[in-house]
């Protein structure tokens, strides 16, 4: 029924994707809330809170890999390797979204909690 009413909704409002209805002026984690609820009601999802948390394992790897691959002695890691940086950071930030999400947990509320509580 939910992937019925994202294609009506589809059709009527003339939008080419589901994702095409969320706001990108919304906070960054809210917008990658709101997209996953879009694209789990139409079947990209993981199927269990257990395969969504081993993605972000996957995901803090390849960060980690990335670090670790490009610092200096320092422990500095080049300008030009920042970018790639944000990129796998921003990959760690989606799927713990999407981890949270599976106990209707707000990333972006959660995070405001954490701050306000320091």
């Amino acid at each position: 029924m939910l992937r019925n009413w994202e294609h009506i909704k589809l059709q009527e409002k003339g939008r080419k994707s589901v994702l095409d209805g969320v706001p990108k002026e919304l906070p960054s984690l809210n917008r990658a809330y709101r997209i996953q609820e879009k694209s789990s009601k139409v079947g990209f999802d993981w199927n269990n809170s257990i395969d969504s948390y081993k993605k972000i394992e996957e995901e803090i790897g390849e960060f980690k890999s990335l670090i670790e691959s490009h610092k200096d002695d320092k422990g500095k890691i080049p300008a030009e390797v920042k970018h790639e940086m944000e990129k796998e950071l921003g990959d760690i930030l989606f799927a713990i979204t999407n981890y949270a999400r599976f106990f209707e947990i707000n990333p972006e509320n959660a995070l405001r909690t954490t701050i306000e509580n320091t």
